[in-house]
């Protein structure tokens, strides 16, 4: 009797043991999301990071995946057990997936990745500081480098920005930074996705929605802008006419601006906003120019034939016709540089009450010959601009040609598969950018 009694207890202590433990087990996992769901998402994003597209639901994780070929099969395979918003995240052009994560999102994420997409090898673990890095051998000689950290996944082909990541906290991460941190607020978490870019200067954010084929993003920056020209006043409602007598008939890109011109600040008073600029050709290095003169062509070529003869004490050379009777004229380096801000000669011509201003003679050849018949292609030319514009964009190769402002943003390149068209504008003193992906 006693020794039943004693076995009683033994399995009833046992039993309390074990609930306890589960309990404990469990507490701490609670704990631990807890803490994982209270963590600001971007804690541990360093700030040399330049892009990041946030996806906010997990339905509109198959519409942006596409666009990042090296992830598109991990981030399906595991998009289930991430929690959203999720981020990729772009350092030096390599990838990252980055999510907050349970304990059990954790288990689940380690054996998809052990048994569903390497199952070939076991990963090679390294040590940094308090993380352990994940090493998963690919198929093509490279290698998977992920991690799970402080209720944490971040996953890409490059291992660096994981260290990083371990080294940055809320002191030092990319919103640390007081400009960073007012952009941020424009974001609206509402949208299917957001989007960051991030460099030495300037920092911009935007709202990006679905609309068919077509991916619209609504942004706003911290850049500076000038708004002196066309320098007299005009009123918020006045408009811009478009001159499309001046397109050539194909062209890859072209981009309108009414507030600066591809010339010094000193002779912008004798051109009339907008001004245009064009690429005609696969291999052009840069825009072919049009600007609209105020005074008479002699006039204005006796102007810019007196600086030159400060430059070099050489007039222009008349001896450059092409076309029957078009003058082409070369002018010197120096001038290139300082008038027409190009690190080299330039050529010019007067065409149509324009001058027209090109660092390729044949380029200006091709666009003087392909010159007379374009019509509007789509719904997105706009005959009139507002004068609270700052500069319209068209590309169908984003690829290579894009505005100067989106040579560090490689994440919007790697979504834009067709054509794209930016406004930049000015609302409320604030300097705002709207873009139409159509894919």
């Amino acid at each position: 009797m006693h020794i039943k009694s004693g076995a009683k207890i033994g399995l009833l202590s046992l039993l309390v043991v074990a609930i306890i433990t589960t309990g404990i087990i469990m507490f701490q996992k609670l704990s631990h999301d807890k803490g994982v769901f209270e963590t600001d998402l971007y804690t541990h994003i360093p700030a040399k990071v330049t892009g990041i597209l946030q996806i906010n639901k997990e339905k509109h994780t198959k519409v942006f995946t596409p666009f990042f070929p090296e992830l598109e099969n991990i981030i399906q395979t595991i998009e289930t057990s991430l929690t959203y918003p999720i981020l990729i995240a772009e350092h030096k052009e390599d990838t990252y997936i980055i999510s907050k994560i349970t304990s059990e999102q954790e288990s689940k994420i380690k054996s998809l990745l052990s048994i569903d997409l390497f199952p070939a090898f076991a990963p090679k673990v390294r040590t940094y500081k308090d993380a352990k890095i994940l090493f998963y051998p690919t198929s093509n000689n490279r290698f998977f480098s992920c991690m799970f950290y402080q209720g944490f996944f971040i996953g890409g082909y490059n291992y660096l920005l994981l260290e990083n990541f371990v080294d940055t906290d809320s002191s030092n991460n990319i919103f640390s930074s007081k400009p960073a941190t007012e952009i941020a607020k424009k974001i609206k978490t509402s949208y299917p996705a957001n989007l960051y870019f991030n460099n030495e200067t300037f920092f911009t954010s935007f709202n990006i929605n679905l609309e068919n084929n077509f991916i619209e993003l609504e942004g706003f920056t911290n850049t500076t802008f000038s708004n002196n020209w066309p320098n007299e006043a005009i009123s918020d409602s006045d408009s811009i006419t478009i001159d499309y007598s001046i397109f050539p008939d194909s062209l890859i890109s072209y981009q309108i601006d009414t507030n600066a011109a591809s010339i010094s600040s000193s002779l912008i008073c004798l051109f009339d906003a907008p001004s245009y600029g064009f690429i005609i050709n696969e291999n052009q290095t840069s825009p072919i120019y049009a600007l609209k003169h105020r005074e008479d062509r002699f006039d204005l070529y006796n102007h810019l034939n007196k600086l030159e003869v400060n430059y070099i004490h050489r007039k222009f050379s008349t001896k450059d016709v092409v076309l029957g009777n078009q003058h082409i004229y070369m002018t010197s380096e120096q001038m290139g540089k300082d008038v027409f801000h190009h690190n080299s000669s330039v050529y010019l011509t007067f065409y149509k009450n324009y001058l027209l201003v090109a660092a390729d003679r044949d380029i200006m050849i091709q666009y003087l010959k392909r010159n007379g018949n374009y019509s509007i292609q789509t719904d997105f030319d706009p005959l009139n601009i507002s004068t609270k514009t700052v500069s319209l964009f068209f590309s169908n190769n984003i690829q290579k040609f894009h505005p100067d402002y989106l040579k560090s943003y490689h994440l919007l390149k790697l979504m834009s598969k067709e054509q794209a068209y930016f406004k930049t504008y000015i609302e409320n003193g604030e300097k705002k950018i709207e873009i139409l992906l159509n894919n």
